[in-house]
């Protein structure tokens, strides 16, 4: 697949734009309630055959309707966010780490597509088991999921290699093809 140059340049600067306006970077620093890590956890899952990290999140058993109701939908907004910081430092961390000992292998792939050696993003997988029909009857809730969803398509560009929705059952129909 072909890069669009002009258009990764858009979303990059996008994206450090909004970062730089909302100290997201502030963030990997910043203790959030301990409850959360517990409640709404994200796993990291070791890496598949090629050497992509897998990045697990138990998102059916989170009650955002709770959170936006109780008042913390900016708290837990952040904490999304956070999470999505250390995804990527996390990948960014492992390319570092891969590229200095492709550097020092003799059989380095010279093809310059992505191998064990190098990753272009993680695998998400999102485990919808006991996703409630309630969080959809709230606007706010699916507002703040919207919010939530937006963030991580416009200021964390290609971050994916690949997302997989696991027991969504009819939560898939609600999605776009």
């Amino acid at each position: 697949e072909h890069m669009n140059a002009e258009k990764t340049e858009t979303l990059i600067r996008r994206a450090i734009k909004w970062r730089r306006e909302t100290y997201a970077y502030t963030l990997l620093g910043q203790e959030l309630p301990e409850d959360y890590a517990w409640n709404y956890p994200f796993y990291s899952d070791g890496v598949d055959k090629q050497g992509i990290p897998v990045y697990s999140l138990p998102a059916g058993s989170w009650d955002l309707r709770h959170i936006v109701e109780s008042g913390e939908k900016d708290k837990f907004v952040r904490y999304i966010t956070q999470m999505y910081l250390k995804i990527e430092q996390h990948m960014i961390s492992l390319n570092r780490e891969r590229h200095a000992n492709r550097e020092n292998e003799e059989n380095a792939s010279e093809q310059g597509t992505p191998n064990k050696q190098q990753s272009t993003g993680v695998i998400i997988i999102v485990d919808l088991k006991g996703y409630s029909r309630s969080q959809l009857t709230s606007l706010r809730t699916v507002e703040a999921a919207l919010e939530i969803a937006t963030n991580y398509g416009n200021y964390f560009p290609q971050m994916a290699e690949k997302v997989y929705l696991i027991n969504g059952n009819n939560i898939y129909l609600l999605l776009p093809p």
